[in-house]
């Protein structure tokens, strides 16, 4: 997939080689945009950054984009960066006018000014090979160990224990990338930059200490609290454009009026869709608090009438009311 970016250049993000339903499918394409975009799995950043992979500038700029779940605002968040790290006043004073909306530039002069005060980010790309049995069944590996006791599941054990010489065999006998120029017949080329630089890419565990995990899943649950509180008002304020037309409301409105036109189907459908997400989180992610976990009481009162909102009636359902209530639905 290539993408255009500004009207200068263009970046490719995705190429797909086979089909998944062949023996062999391989995948190249950009993780961190991956995660970016479709707003999961942000625990990818400390990890990366855990072991090396990214510095803590890169790490900035991708909480940035997360947030607003956009892979173009790298360039933005470069510039908030610079703003507030940077040394020079007048640069300083010029970026903070862009962010806060003052001045407006174009999305090349925006690339040529980021790329002007601020190092590029380093890029995670994956490169994924999907085998099917039929592919990798002719494998021959070397019995390390003996795996006998496994029964059917000895082989995967084996699988792990040559992943080297399997690693080996996929990207130079399967599939690789050679220079451009050179002998006629591809197979004699020279290997390219990217695909020797792969080829050399260490094979480790990225085990973790216990510490290392809550750090990493506080981490996680944090950048996703943070994210969600933005999504949930964005939405808030679109839906008050959508039912009021143009307006002059505030935000804390919005949230209100959404809150307020919520009929009993709509309870109903988020009580399910509570009670689904449950049984899908982690609960080891969950594990440790990261917030206080007392609920705030509150009370919805009409300024005019001086009439107090039930809100019990808004209260969730247990799993045993929930089943009873839709019993002949789900």
């Amino acid at each position: 997939m290539t993408n255009k970016v500004g009207s200068e250049d263009y970046e490719i993000d995705y190429v797909a080689l086979g089909k998944r339903s062949d023996k062999m499918f391989i995948r190249i394409y950009l993780k961190t945009r991956e995660v970016i975009e479709q707003n999961y799995k942000p625990w990818f950043f400390q990890i990366w950054h855990m072991y090396g992979m990214i510095n803590r500038y890169d790490l900035y700029v991708y909480e940035k984009c997360y947030e607003r779940r956009s892979w173009f605002y790298r360039f933005y968040a470069r510039l908030e960066f610079y703003r507030e790290h940077g040394t020079d006043p007048e640069k300083v004073a010029r970026v903070a006018s862009i962010l806060d909306g003052k001045e407006t530039i174009t999305e090349d002069a925006l690339i040529r000014l980021a790329d002007e005060l601020t190092p590029k980010i380093n890029l995670i790309v994956n490169v994924e090979y999907q085998t099917m049995r039929r592919h990798s069944k002719s494998y021959e590996l070397i019995p390390f160990r003996d795996y006998s006791k496994y029964g059917e599941a000895a082989r995967l054990y084996q699988y792990l224990d040559n992943r080297k010489l399997i690693s080996d065999y996929l990207t130079d006998r399967v599939f690789r990338m050679v220079e451009k120029t050179g002998n006629e017949t591809k197979s004699h080329r020279p290997l390219c930059g990217f695909w020797k630089a792969l080829r050399s890419t260490r094979c480790i565990d990225m085990r973790m200490t216990p510490e290392q995990a809550r750090l990493v899943r506080n981490y996680n649950r944090k950048l996703n609290i943070d994210a969600m509180k933005k999504r949930v008002l964005c939405s808030a304020v679109t839906l008050g454009v959508y039912t009021r037309g143009l307006n002059e409301d505030s935000p804390m409105q919005d949230a209100f009026e959404a809150l307020m036109r919520f009929n009993d189907n709509d309870i109903y459908n988020a009580v399910r869709y509570k009670s689904k997400k449950l049984r899908q989180f982690n609960p080891e992610e969950l594990a440790d608090v990261y917030e206080s976990d007392a609920v705030h009481g509150f009370m919805l009162l009409d300024e005019e009438t001086g009439e107090v909102f039930d809100y019990g009636s808004l209260k969730t359902l247990t799993n045993g009311e929930l089943e009873n209530e839709y019993k002949g639905n789900i």
